[in-house]
């Protein structure tokens, strides 16, 4: 499923020039399939009836479909952890509940715990943007469902937002550090026992 953020403010990154791309492809690739369309605004996720990504962008471009600053960002998520499949959120993470904004809470520590309980994983591909002088943030957010294959949502779209975005990721799988060192005693840092002090123990190779 795809959902997307839209919150009164989030209507100016979406016509940033980088953005407005990633967003087209990743629509291109997403809807070459049959998948839901959900719309974040107005304090609900509602589904949006569009079957193409012409139709999707037509909605998007609407400034009128941008009515308010509450996009339930929370009961989005816990709506796809729910579902248990892919998905796709774009949003700028701004919650709104009772018309103040979430600042001092980890609003989403549970939803995302859950998931990742499940064995599944999180990765964020983060969006830089200006409203004005305040730099800000999109964040292309895929739920991931189980270990990942040619199918999967996180397959197909990183090579669309790899190169361009920064990108994070949250697991409960193990992983594996490769430094890359030239050979066991060059590079980064290593213990040399024939060393006479402590800091001559302790090597550290910039090479």
């Amino acid at each position: 499923a795809l959902y997307i953020d839209f919150s009164s403010g989030i209507n100016k990154a979406f016509k940033d020039p980088t953005i407005d791309k990633l967003m087209s492809d990743c629509f291109n690739t997403i809807l070459a399939d049959k998948f839901d369309v959900y719309k974040l605004g107005e304090k609900k996720v509602t589904q949006l009836q569009v079957s193409n990504t012409t139709q999707l962008g037509e909605k998007i471009s609407d400034g009128n479909e941008y009515k308010d600053i509450f996009a339930p960002i929370q009961s989005a998520v816990e709506k796809i952890v729910n579902s248990n499949n892919d998905a796709l959120l774009i949003t700028d993470f701004e919650e709104w509940q009772d018309n103040t904004e979430i600042t001092s809470t980890a609003f989403l520590k549970i939803p995302f715990s859950k998931w990742l309980s499940k064995g599944n994983s999180i990765h964020f591909f983060i969006a830089n943007y200006k409203e004005g002088n305040v730099s800000k943030h999109i964040y292309f957010t895929i739920f991931n469902c189980g270990n990942p294959n040619e199918s999967s949502m996180i397959t197909k779209l990183q090579t669309k937002l790899s190169p361009s975005l920064v990108r994070y990721d949250l697991t409960n799988k193990s992983y594996q550090l490769n430094t890359q060192y030239p050979t066991e005693k060059s590079g980064g840092i290593f213990y040399d026992e024939s060393g006479k002090t402590d800091k001559a123990k302790n090597i550290l190779d910039l090479k």
